[in-house]
């Protein structure tokens, strides 16, 4: 192996990251450790006597969290913990007081980094002998990426190359994990101008069992074919790396590369929005909007070709949105009137049963509900799928300055709950930065607490019921959801319990799963039969609630109900007994996808970061480990049996997704249930053109809203349901099916409007009313809702001429005042619609087509 030894240690924190993975004991290192500090503290002035003894004590802790936090060889690379400090224990220190009339003032010490800055400290003084190839799959891959990337940039490749070039030569055990160390290799040996070594590693790394690897090292090579020319082997080998793993992110961004390299950039253009499409379906929304904005503006996006989007040294675009944000923030009430705030809402109480509280249905009056449309129009923000607290707010956090002074111009939208709902989503953003500013989150913070008091308003003081199953109610309790979410930036955990254990009042069904953050709480002050309450209102639970119940019971003194509880649990679960249980257990592997493992080994390492120390001052832990735990036998896959169902009719692979399911009598049904079909028809259009997939539960209400009378009992509804259903079905799958130059979606409308010409006024009327439920989807297609311009302003136009009454739905400008009357346009009415529809149809079909993998 090549001289590669670390450079000779010029400071004190070297030194003492080198004695440490030279395998120092832990009495000397503090002892060296404190008085080097000294020295290093007040090299010209000594210490005051008095002083020392204080800062030889303060120095030693300092030294004891470094030595047990930073990895060491000798040790498989892992930090070496050291048994917590009992307050009644000698002190550490050799003082012969115990710990809590000594040190205990410096148990807070805690050293400045992540884990993998720990890593790459100590990988930065690592002597050859300790990064040996089987060294190396002993460090967490990740950190073992960004110690090497740091190295590249001190300019140390020769280092690089000669530690992982070794590690890629045995591809057993390395998997997606180590991408970054794959590449920071690549990127050494072209620095070093050893081309014939860098495409040999490709073509070795590109044979990996692991896929996601492969494809990297596919991509690398790739760009090495693109860049001596050889385009066609090029895209040869992408489309093998596609047709390998068609998912995987890298080869977006590679595609849209390689066209603009060959000077291809309108196929770039073109394709951009379809690939950007594919990564919102995979949850990828950042990739989504870097992918749109390299199709446009190509390798200007990488080398800032526009002056204005390189920032002066003394502009910080972060010091810009503090200041908009915090001056947003300002302009909420001081205090909230309770009495004109719940004159904005219509609550309906639905009458308490059994004792229990009345359940609350909450809707904002016509006044409110007009100033949050209004805002939603200009402000354009994505609701969270379900539960999640993270929607999409960057639209509004581009435009702080005009929401402040639309807040400034309509005071009332302070108490309207769907815009600090909008407003709470942007703080997530916002506070989502580890670095975020102080003065952000004490902006925040008051925000939150406007929102709270907003919303105790509004629900009022006697006990009441929300359930997030109503539409109505949602927003309320994702309001306080997003209260939560901010008091635990940074934890405020007095605040956040009072908070969640409101919301579980609101909502026992506690969709937002709080139960755990305040059972967790309870428990760790040893309030168990507070604990004992709230988890016995869940039974059958998660698994960390489980182990909870386990942990009540033997702390109130049930221990032969607590050892059932926990071998109950333990069978079902194995993983989480085997995190908790051992003194030191690694992190285990991220699991990509929707969620956790219900009881794997994700769920069951955070149930020990919540919980263990709680089990510790118990005596839980002692008591468990002395039940001799075994590991239950692994479950066995189901024996199936294959059936042939020779009675069930296949679907014909040639007829359109849902094509064959509308029929004339169908849309006869229809008429008869609905005065206004093609209004109609124009909304369950939008519905189904909507570039972000919506859910039935969000344009069912307006749709069944616009029914001529209420249907007259549950049968009726269904079989309106069912029509309805089956109309949608048909739109969708013409969408889907139809090629762009096949397709004329104004055939519907003007067919519509043969016999009655209003009807096409109604059918725009009722198409802008459905694509208002997608407002934040529309607009990142390109083409916002506005009444001013483009193909919406055209429908808008035509929509403002529908027939219909001031108590339904109308057409309003973008000020909030109805369209009593378009604008004749110097086009046909008719040439108008299909113009602006072709619009919108050229831009919905590819990402709706490309998102089902047509």
């Amino acid at each position: 192996m090549p001289n590669h030894l670390p450079p000779a240690p010029d400071n004190f924190l070297e030194e003492a990251i080198t004695r440490l993975l030279h395998g120092e004991a832990l009495e000397p290192f503090c002892q060296w450790f404190s008085h080097e500090a000294i020295t290093q503290t007040s090299p010209d002035e000594p210490l005051p006597a008095e002083a020392i003894d204080e800062h030889l004590r303060y120095q030693k802790g300092r030294a004891r969290e470094l030595w047990q936090s930073l990895p060491v060889p000798s040790n498989r690379w892992r930090p070496r913990p050291l048994p917590r400090m009992e307050r009644n224990s000698p002190c550490h220190c050799g003082s012969g007081r115990k710990y809590k009339q000594c040190c205990a003032q410096f148990g807070d010490l805690s050293i400045p980094a992540k884990k993998e800055g720990l890593y790459v400290l100590a990988l930065s003084r690592a002597a050859p002998d300790m990064l040996l190839p089987g060294k190396l799959r002993e460090i967490p891959p990740l950190a073992l990426g960004m110690a090497a990337d740091g190295w590249n940039h001190a300019g140390r490749h020769v280092h690089t190359a000669a530690v992982l070039e070794p590690l890629f030569e045995q591809l057993d055990g390395l998997d997606q994990r180590h991408e970054l160390a794959f590449d920071v290799l690549v990127d050494a040996l072209q620095s070093l101008g050893l081309h014939n070594r860098r495409v040999t590693l490709c073509d070795r790394v590109a044979m990996s069992r692991n896929k996601d690897l492969a494809t990297a090292a596919r991509c690398r090579k790739v760009s090495i074919l693109s860049d001596q020319g050889e385009n066609d082997a090029a895209w040869a080998l992408l489309e093998e790396a596609r047709r390998l793993n068609p998912s995987n992110p890298q080869l977006w961004h590679l595609e849209l590369t390689l066209l603009h390299s060959q000077g291809r950039s309108d196929e770039a253009r073109l394709r951009a929005p379809v690939l950007a499409a594919t990564a919102r379906k995979a949850g990828l929304r950042d990739v989504a909007d870097m992918l749109l904005e390299l199709g446009e503006r190509g390798f200007d996006m990488a080398f800032g070709a526009d002056e204005d989007d390189v920032d002066d040294d003394d502009d910080d675009v972060y010091d810009i949105d503090e200041a908009q944000w915090t001056a947003l923030c300002e302009q909420a009430p001081g205090s909230v009137d309770a009495a004109a705030c719940s004159a904005l809402y219509r609550v309906e109480r639905i009458g308490a049963q059994d004792g229990e509280p009345p359940t609350l249905s909450i809707t904002p009056t016509r006044k409110l509900a007009d100033l949050q449309q209004r805002w939603s129009r200009r402000f354009v923000a994505t609701k969270p799928m379900l539960t999640s607290p993270v929607g999409d707010a960057s639209a509004l956090l581009g435009g702080l300055s005009e929401a402040a002074q639309f807040l400034k111009d309509n005071p009332g939208a302070w108490l309207g709950i769907d815009v600090l709902d909008d407003l709470l989503l942007a703080a997530t953003e916002l506070c989502d930065d580890p670095e975020v500013p102080a003065s952000v989150v004490r902006a925040t913070r008051q925000l939150a607490d406007h929102a709270v008091a907003v919303l105790r308003a509004v629900v009022g003081p006697e006990p009441a019921r929300l359930e997030w199953a109503d539409a109505n109610s949602r927003p309320a309790l994702r309001v306080l959801a997003q209260a939560i979410h901010n008091a635990l930036i940074p934890p405020d955990m007095p605040r956040v319990e009072e908070l969640a254990s409101w919301s579980l009042e609101l909502n026992p069904d506690d969709n937002h799963g709080w139960r755990v953050l305040v059972a967790v709480q309870m428990l760790n002050r040893g309030d168990y039969a507070k604990a004992m309450t709230l988890l016995e209102r869940y039974p059958h639970d998660m698994p960390p609630m489980a182990c909870a119940r386990v942990l009540c019971l033997f702390a109130l003194g049930q221990v032969d109900a607590a050892e059932a509880a926990l071998r109950q649990v333990h069978q079902a679960y194995p993983s989480m007994m085997a995190f908790l249980l051992p003194d030191v257990v690694d992190e285990p592997r991220p699991e990509y996808g929707p969620g956790v493992a219900l009881g794997g080994e994700v769920e069951a390492w955070q149930h020990r970061q919540d919980m263990r120390e709680a089990w510790v001052r118990a005596g839980a832990i002692q008591w468990a480990r002395g039940l001799k735990l075994k590991k239950p036998p692994a479950k066995k896959p189901a024996m199936t049996k294959a059936v042939v169902n020779k009675a069930r009719p296949q679907p014909s692979k040639a007829a359109p997704f849902g094509a064959e399911g509308f029929e004339a009598s169908h849309e006869q049904s229809l008429r008869h249930s609905f005065n206004d079909y093609p209004r109609l028809h124009g909304l369950l259009t939008a519905v189904a053109w909507s570039p972000d997939l919506l859910m039935p539960m969000q344009w069912l209400q307006p749709v069944m809203a616009s029914r001529s009378a209420p249907a007259g009992n549950l049968d009726e509804m269904n079989a309106d349901l069912d029509v309805i259903m089956r109309l949608y079905n048909s739109l969708n799958g013409e969408l889907l099916t139809t090629g762009i130059g096949d397709a004329k979606p104004a055939d519907h409308a003007l067919r519509l409007a043969r016999d009655e010409p209003a009807a096409l006024y109604a059918w725009a009327a009722g198409f802008v009313q459905g694509a208002e439920l997608a407002t934040a989807g529309w607009r990142q297609a390109g083409r916002p809702l506005t009444a001013k311009d483009g193909a919406f302003g055209a429908l808008y136009r035509l929509a403002g001429r529908a027939p219909g009454t001031p108590d339904g739905w109308r057409a309003k400008n973008d000020q909030g005042q109805p369209l009593l009357q378009g604008l004749q346009d110097e086009a046909s009415d008719e040439e108008t619609l299909a113009l602006a529809l072709g619009d919108l149809w050229r831009v919905v079909a590819p990402l709706r087509q490309a998102r089902a993998g047509r």
